[in-house]
């Protein structure tokens, strides 16, 4: 059994995020695997579910989110809120709203990179103390700037929201990418994992080929390295 950590890039949740037509690539593996993923939440909290469950696993893979969101919140605000880091995202949270006018001065870049890094780096740690297989996913590229100084036991793979992002369909407007059309209408990506159909096939068979312990560790920027489908589709 492969455990599953990391936010919205990885959640398998059933529902609107996974049904029978189109499941997130961790379902599409082609062994069992255990979700511990969550849309909206941080890499602490990521962090949090990993200290708690990764005994039960001989296989992980983390997906490391972004730096920018709440470490923790008010037992008020429901924990898929800690993406939300600005006034006036929220107003549904009166609460949140006037916490996050705050988030960039009690969180500096320093801190969050530092924050991060030591989670990509304890995470890394334990999974190789303990003889657990580990896949890193890294959301963005730009997370990988200061493990380039370190040396990774096992594979990162970088850049998953770029593939995201240079997905392509059709509109009545015309071609479009994807985050270009849901920001138009102000509407979230409930696609599991952010990904078309064909991506995550494609993304399942690349997960698979590094979930194999013994593959060699390195960085993988996964953009510059697969054949993705960037075909333009329908919109439905």
């Amino acid at each position: 059994m492969i455990g599953v950590f990391g936010d919205s890039f990885a959640d398998i949740t059933p529902g609107a995020w996974n049904n029978q037509h189109h499941l997130g690539y961790p379902m599409l593996l082609s062994e069992h695997v255990q979700g511990y993923a969550k849309s909206g939440t941080s890499h602490f909290w990521s962090f949090q579910q990993f200290l708690k469950h990764h005994h039960q696993f001989r296989k992980i893979i983390f997906v490391h989110a972004s730096s920018s969101r709440w470490c923790h919140l008010p037992a008020s605000v429901p924990v898929q809120m800690q993406y939300h880091v600005f006034p006036d995202d929220v107003p549904e949270f009166p609460e949140l709203m006037e916490l996050n006018k705050y988030f960039f001065d009690v969180f500096p870049d320093e801190l969050r990179t530092f924050i991060s890094d030591n989670i990509f780096q304890t995470v890394n740690q334990i999974c190789h103390e303990k003889n657990i297989h580990l896949v890193n996913i890294m959301v963005h590229d730009t997370q990988m700037e200061a493990h380039h100084r370190i040396a990774v036991p096992f594979p990162v793979l970088v850049d998953l929201d770029m593939v995201s992002r240079k997905e392509m369909m059709i509109t009545e407007a015309g071609c479009v990418s994807i985050t270009e059309h849901l920001h138009h209408h102000r509407i979230p990506d409930v696609r599991p994992c952010h990904l078309s159909l064909e991506n995550n096939r494609i993304m399942a068979d690349v997960v698979q080929s590094f979930v194999t312990p013994g593959c060699h560790p390195g960085i993988y920027n996964l953009v510059d390295n697969y054949n993705w489908r960037f075909t333009p589709y329908e919109d439905t």
